[in-house]
């Protein structure tokens, strides 16, 4: 039996509501990494660890402090990977730069 005009185009209306609304339902529960641009690597992983990120270094500039006390100069989530069964990454992890030289002394003149 063939649907009426009204029929039909409550049927395509429900279908795009519920494509609309699968389509969305991750975004929505996700939350944003939290900036920790600019401050200490020891600071950084504990704020994004405890929202639920794996940090992961992927690079450093500098080796003449402690990687704790290195300041992250960049950071990034990684993106969710494709569905792709062979990836062991995490969905949930923050790539971070390290800037690990010593702050600069500041001379006193006086």
């Amino acid at each position: 039996m063939p649907l009426t005009n009204n029929a039909s185009l409550l049927v395509i209306l429900l279908t795009g509501i519920a494509a609309t609304a699968i389509a969305t339902a991750g975004a929505a529960t996700a939350k944003p990494a939290p900036d920790t641009v600019g401050t200490k690597f020891s600071d950084a992983k504990k704020t994004l660890s405890d929202s639920g990120y794996k940090v992961v270094v992927i690079s450093k500039a500098g080796a003449r402090i402690a990687t704790n006390d290195c300041i992250v100069s960049h950071q990034q989530v990684q993106p969710v990977p494709i569905k792709d069964k062979s990836t062991k990454l995490p969905n949930n992890m923050v790539r971070v730069s390290l800037n690990c030289y010593p702050p600069k002394q500041h001379s006193k003149s006086g």
